[in-house]
């Protein structure tokens, strides 16, 4: 049948949400997430976000079966706020095939065109801040399964290459093994002086029972942090709690941690408990960070390093054996420094490709 556009309401929308336990179902280092929260984020009804953005679901099917998917996504936004012109792409599955994979991105990219008139696309990435479907995997195929961590196959790079994307920038992941870790407990005993003597600094967990509070806390310091970004898109609370309780059951959003001087928000980190482990019958052994801001007039402080000690010291308190750090900018070195000098080493490579329309 070839390529074509679906809605949710489309019986051929279940096999959309059905290809990735396709894809992975031999790979032994995934385990696909689960249909029902793809369904979830790409509910209009359910899903803030897609108020004001708009995206386009492709099925390419051959012989009966469904060989790939992806999505056009615009956010105007975006536009406004970057004075750009730029789509995107995400949810992308496919096939070893260069043809399927050509097929896919001619069909999402004229879509961009046709429907807003955009000038390049980015992706995979979306206007909502999903992890799931940030980046493609370069490096780190044989790495633990790490809940908001994108993964794909190791041919999907070569793939989305072969359609003309080229590199647009590059995020890292971290892993602390930090049982019998010498590096880390010298750095934590140290660190622990030195914020003792920072009467103004204070970090606390996020206050569940006042949930629409801290909710525009973490919205106002995320959206400050990250507005600069050319494709951040400013979150409005609306879609900030949507993400929340996303992140994190209500009972474990005490995981999250705030950054306050002089009683004023600074920073935030959205620590949670690696999930991913039940999709393989483990127990959680591990925390990571899924987002993490500081405001700009923060950055060289010890703002940055004061959110990890509190999340890693409650890790360590509880028995946790792992602490991921996701997403870090290749260019932002001086996170590099703080998260190495505890003894972190990078775990996983994502990458967000360009091409120009």
């Amino acid at each position: 049948m070839g390529i074509r556009r679906i809605e949710n309401t489309d019986p051929a929308f279940e096999q959309f949400l059905k290809l990735p336990q396709f894809i992975y179902r031999d790979d032994p280092y995934h385990r696909a997430r689960p249909i029902e929260e793809t369904r979830v984020l790409l509910d209009k009804a359910e899903n803030p976000c897609w108020k004001s953005a708009r995206r386009a679901l492709f099925i390419l099917e051959r012989e009966g079966q469904v060989s790939g998917r992806i999505a056009a996504i615009q956010d105007p936004g975006i536009k406004r706020q970057h004075a750009n012109n730029e789509g995107f792409f995400g949810f992308f599955e496919c096939i070893d095939d260069q043809d399927a994979a050509l097929e896919l991105f001619e069909a999402a990219s004229r879509w961009l065109v046709e429907q807003g008139g955009c000038t390049t696309v980015r992706g995979p990435c979306s206007p909502l801040p999903d992890f799931f479907n940030f980046g493609i995997l370069v490096e780190g195929f044989d790495q633990p399964q790490v809940t908001g961590e994108a993964y794909n196959p190791a041919y999907y790079p070569a793939l989305i290459e072969g359609c003309g994307f080229e590199k647009d920038s590059d995020y890292l992941s971290f892993r602390n093994h930090f049982p019998e870790n010498q590096v880390f407990e010298k750095m934590m005993d140290r660190l622990e002086r030195i914020l003792g003597k920072h009467e103004r600094t204070s970090v606390r967990s996020y206050d569940v029972k006042n949930f629409d509070r801290d909710a525009a806390i973490v919205n106002d310091v995320i959206n400050r942090s990250f507005e600069s970004g050319l494709f951040y898109s400013i979150t409005d609370l609306e879609t900030q709690k949507f993400m929340l309780k996303r992140t994190a059951p209500i009972k474990d959003m005490e995981w999250f941690m705030i950054q306050e001087e002089r009683g004023e928000p600074v920073g935030v980190n959205l620590e949670a408990p690696n999930y991913d482990a039940l999709l393989w019958g483990d127990t959680i052994r591990g925390v990571r960070s899924e987002n993490f801001a500081v405001l700009p007039e923060y950055h060289g402080t010890f703002a940055a390093s004061s959110l990890f000690y509190h999340g890693w010291e409650k890790a360590r308190r509880l028995g946790f054996e792992d602490l991921y750090i996701s997403y870090v900018s290749e260019k932002h070195t001086a996170m590099h420094g703080i998260v190495r000098s505890f003894g972190c080493r990078v775990t996983k490579r994502h990458r967000v490709y360009c091409k120009q329309l």
